[in-house]
């Protein structure tokens, strides 16, 4: 029989008295929570910032310095090798022209916004003409060979040499050259003669362009590429991607990629395609729970035991107003799969091995549920000790995390660790019979004591225990070189650990890393506030980027500068200077004259020089009325209205406020953290040696790549540090439960062999510490804590009624060593079924948990039995009983 405290057996007695109102119960609250599941889905996601300096600075930029157009980037890359011939210039000139023709019929607009014209309708300052949200190589080619004196003609009627003749005439054009700028790095030029006359005859296989939306229009917001979402950036993915379907057109002569245009999007896609293997994780799970029980009617409690528990999962983090997010919704419900099949795995087993000793069924709930019991509360607290530890991260999302696993944890105690035994006792009852209770015997027989003890598990088990000297140190030198590797994991963000490798997405920057990784890049911004009349300040932006020449971590156009990524100051500047009108017009309101003259400063970029006052009162006159009235060209045109200067220059014409301006680089390779970590280090150096000039009150870095990692360090490093918190926290439970030291010490140290082994097999496999990996340690702690309670508390339980060590540790591993391996397969086998997902955030979720189960698994079994040795006499002749019950 087992040994149980009177508080457990008053429990476990009202439990089995009451079981038809509390199963009752339990199904009613479950039909309850079904509605806030369903009907109060959160409408948002949790988000992932941190909150510090760098995205302080990033939402300061947002503010001063709005976005006036949203920029989504597409990459074309030709079928037949060369992109400037004529059907593939063709092809997209004929698409362009659809997709301005769909934003006229309203035809772009995302899901959640009226159906409107969204494309930008600006002016091309170069060429001196009104655009309408696209200009790309291809209307330059065919405006190009409608105005040349030889060719007069159009690209649907062009030659292939009369396209290449335009193409050389339009690289040629100052007001268009900027355009072979985003030509493929692989493009080659050579001198020919082509139709009577010598040319720079080019070829490229790939070129890049930008679309312009109304970023107004579409909510407002700055740059960013995130993998969490928000209904303003998810509606711009959706404007995006509706521009790429029309671009792509049917793709007869190249292929067109949106270049990380749908993080957030792609994520939601890809999470869709993996629900069945969940649900093959779930049935797997089934599976192996009917072959380890024996039992179709265990396999069907289980199984609505696991469903109920993810609605009231669903339903409580819906109550208490949890975001949604990644971890949440998918992550959280995956690892409660195996901690919920634990519970009943070991409640179950528990009292079914008092109904192989004889017992009716409700004696058996009464007995066997009362012994375990107290491993069972631990098991729940304990792990919703671990899980809440996570909350010390102050992220939403890992705070969200932290308390929906802590929600499910609870669920699947009371449901899987109680109720789906209590129902399975009833129905084992009714086919029993309900004839007069067998009595509870006093002492154990012979054969009950060798039933207790035979397993297949117990000779090699005992073996090793018995030689526990080895085994400690065996595992000590094992965790050592361990722990070695598990420092040297660090965080990792690819979008290969995130997305499909044949998503649009990851292609898509696969393509940029191929055709621009040294001349495009992530966005790094460059925040710059102080006096920006003072002419000095302007040099020292302007010596700020000639520096970065050097910096082999900024992005590089064909003259070797920083490659710009957005307009800068400057360049605002040369339009005012260039305009009679708009200098003419400022004239007349600020009484300042801006006549160009020897005073004059100027900026070389891209082979091109642009003029810019040299006096604080005259560029005080200019910021003065281009912050108010833009940069006009004519009476009825602006080069750049008042909210195109305003994503360039703050200027509070008060004077309250210091002026405010950014530069705007690429970055390559941002997939790879190391290089944003690079790039951080060489731009904060350089951010700092422009703040020493005095006319620059501050200066600072941040951006899409720098705030991603600000978020990755702050995730990793929340999680890992909520590992020693919960450590501590388990440690101190377990030991006040169990009211020993040596016992609550010797259940703890396996949880932390289990990190260090799993970390070290990360780090030996090529997995890096994510958004996703990181939380799987947290669920080590989980998995670990219920092992070892488990058996520590039965070794207890053993232990107190033979008084023998041996004899305590063979009952103990044929007891819940059995349940553990029963566990261990089921949750090992079902996550392994996750492997195979499509979406490597999940399959790799799904291998390292089933790895970390294992070894779990492994320290609770082999590790585990030896600490006991260790700390356990051979006999304890005062705490022997000859009787089962108190």
């Amino acid at each position: 029989m087992s040994s149980e405290n009177p508080f457990s057996l008053k429990i476990t007695t009202f439990l089995e008295a009451q079981s038809g109102w509390l199963i009752l119960f339990t199904v009613l609250l479950t039909a309850a929570l079904a509605v806030p599941m369903v009907f109060m889905t959160p409408d948002q996601d949790a988000s992932d910032n941190p909150g510090g300096p760098v995205y302080d600075l990033q939402d300061t930029v947002d503010a001063q310095l709005p976005r006036r157009v949203f920029t989504p980037f597409y990459l074309v890359e030709a079928r037949g090798g060369d992109l400037l011939t004529r059907q593939p210039l063709l092809e997209l000139l004929q698409n362009s022209q659809r997709v301005r023709e769909a934003d006229i019929a309203g035809q772009l607009n995302p899901p959640d916004l009226p159906s409107q014209p969204y494309l930008y309708n600006g002016f091309d300052a170069d060429r001196q003409q009104p655009v309408i949200g696209i200009f790309t190589l291809a209307d330059a080619v065919q405006e190009a060979l409608a105005a040349h004196p030889l060719l007069n003609t159009s690209l649907d009627r062009a030659t292939e040499d009369e396209v290449k003749v335009a193409v050389a005439t339009v690289f040629n054009d100052p007001r268009t050259d900027w355009l072979k700028d985003q030509l493929s790095s692989q493009k080659a030029v050579e001198t020919r003669v082509v139709l009577g006359q010598e040319i720079e005859y080019w070829s490229a296989p790939a070129y890049a362009f930008g679309v312009f939306a109304d970023n107004e229009l579409l909510g407002g917001g700055g740059l960013s590429i995130s993998t969490t979402g928000n209904p303003i950036n998810t509606g711009k993915e959706h404007f995006s991607r509706k521009v790429q379907e029309i671009l792509r057109g049917d793709q007869e002569s190249y292929e067109l990629w949106g270049v990380a245009i749908d993080a957030s999007l792609e994520i939601a896609d890809e999470v869709n395609t993996a629900v069945p293997f969940i649900m093959a994780t779930l049935i797997a799970v089934l599976i192996v729970v009917g072959v380890a029980m024996r039992s179709g009617l265990l396999v069907l409690l289980t199984g609505v035991g696991l469903v109920s528990m993810i609605i009231w999962l669903k339903g409580l983090a819906n109550l208490v107003g949890l975001n949604s997010s990644t971890t949440l919704d998918f992550i959280v419900p995956i690892a409660m799969i195996s901690l919920g099949a634990d519970f009943a795995i070991h409640a179950v087993n528990r009292y079914r091995q008092e109904r192989r000793l004889g017992l009716e069924p409700r004696s058996a709930f009464r007995t066997g549920i009362a012994a375990v019991l107290t491993a069972l509360v631990l098991a729940f607290l304990t792990d919703s000790i671990a899980f809440l530890s996570n909350t010390s991260a102050g992220i939403e999302t890992v705070i969200g995390f932290g308390i929906g696993a802590a929600l499910a944890t609870l669920a699947a105690f009371l449901i899987l660790g109680l109720v789906v035994p209590l129902a399975y006792m009833r129905l084992e009852a009714r086919r029993f019979g309900r004839g007069a209770a067998v009595s509870i015997q006093a002492t154990e027989s012979s054969e009950m004591s060798a039933e207790r003890e035979r397993s297949l598990m117990v000779k090699p088990l005992l073996v090793l225990a018995r030689r526990w000297h080895l085994v400690l140190v065996t595992a000590a030198i094992v965790t050592a070189v361990a722990g070695f590797y598990a420092f040297q994991l660090e965080a990792t963000f690819d979008v290969k650990d995130f997305f499909k490798k044949d998503s649009d997405f990851v292609v898509s920057l696969d393509k940029l890393d191929e055709h621009l990784r040294d001349t495009g890049g992530e966005p790094a911004i460059i925040y710059v506030r102080g006096d920006l009349t003072n002419s000095e300040a302007l040099t020292a932006l302007d010596d700020f980027r000639l520096r970065l020449v050097s910096d082999p971590n900024v992005a590089k156009n064909d003259y070797g500068e920083a490659t710009l990524q957005a307009r800068p100051l400057f360049v605002v500047l040369n339009q005012v200077m260039n305009s009679e009108y708009a200098r003419a017009q400022i004239e007349e309101a600020s009484g300042v004259s801006l006549e160009p003259g020897s005073g004059a400063s100027t900026t070389q970029y891209a082979d091109k020089t642009y003029q810019r006052p040299e006096s604080q009162e005259q560029l005080k006159a200019i910021y003065d009325y281009i912050a108010v009235n833009g940069v006009p060209q004519s009476p009825t045109q602006n080069i750049y209205d008042y909210l195109e200067v305003g994503e360039t220059l703050f200027h509070d014409l008060s004077g309250a406020q210091e002026d405010a301006t950014t530069l705007i680089f690429g970055i390559p390779g941002t997939r790879e953290q190391a290089n944003v970590i690079k790039s951080r280090e060489t731009l904060t150096a350089a951010v700092v040696l422009l703040e020493e000039n005095p006319a620059i009150s501050f200066a600072g870095l941040t951006g899409s790549p720098y705030t991603r990692q600000a978020a990755l360090d702050a995730t990793t490093n929340g999680l890992q540090r909520a590992f020693p918190i919960a450590l501590i926290a388990c440690l101190v439970l377990v030991v006040v439960a169990m009211r020993s030291v040596r016992f609550g010490l010797v259940t703890i140290v396996p949880i932390g062999l289990v990190v260090a082994w799993l970390y070290a097999f990360m780090h030996g496999f090529g997995f890096g510490l994510n958004f996703i990996t990181a939380t799987i340690a947290a669920v080590s702690i989980g998995v670990g804590i219920d092992y070892s309670v488990h058996f520590t508390e039965r070794f207890r339980q053993e232990l107190e009624i033979t008084g023998e060590r041996e004899r305590a540790m063979r009952r103990t591993v044929a007891g819940t060593g059995v349940a553990l391996m029963a566990s261990a397969a089921t949750s090992i086998i079902g996550f392994v079924v996750m492997a195979f997902a499509p979406m490597p955030m999940f399959a790799a979720y799904g291998i390292l948990t089933a790895i970390m189960i294992f070894l779990a698994a492994v320290a609770a079994l082999l590790v585990l039995p030896s600490l006991l040795y260790m700390v356990t006499p051979a006999k304890i002749v005062n705490g022997h009983r000859t009787s089962d019950h108190s």
